[in-house]
């Protein structure tokens, strides 16, 4: 830990704070939840807001860029959640509840992936 990254930081403890949350105040997750993806998109626009801030029309390009994370996101949010739910249905009835969970979390994760690779593709 001689040379641990202070950027790593906040996303730990974030983590941390969900784990921990989960397994001693699980009343508490959701509020969590909603708070760290807030937090995500607050520093989101604060990055793109710094990056466009001193070019030639800035508020359109700010604009451009704060609709496309949001449509990115919401976009990814709403198909990772539809397909980690077909896939949990399907594998939960074969194999077991634990697998069905593990599943929809991989097939979520990398749904996601593939909005942003696809809309990363389009957008250039």
């Amino acid at each position: 830990m001689r040379n641990f990254p202070t950027r790593y930081f906040v996303p730990i403890l974030f983590l941390l704070l969900i784990v921990i949350s989960l397994w001693k105040f699980p009343f508490a997750t959701p509020l969590i939840s909603v708070f760290f993806v807030c937090f995500s998109l607050v520093i989101a626009i604060v990055s793109i807001i710094k990056k466009h801030k001193c070019s030639e029309n800035p508020y359109r390009k700010i604009a451009k860029d704060i609709l496309i994370l949001l449509f990115t996101l919401l976009l990814a949010i709403a198909l990772g959640g539809l397909a980690g739910r077909y896939a949990n249905q399907y594998t939960s009835l074969h194999f077991g509840v634990i697998i069905g969970i593990m599943t929809a979390l991989a097939t979520s994760f990398y749904v996601g992936y593939l909005v942003k690779r696809g809309l990363g593709m389009v957008l250039k």
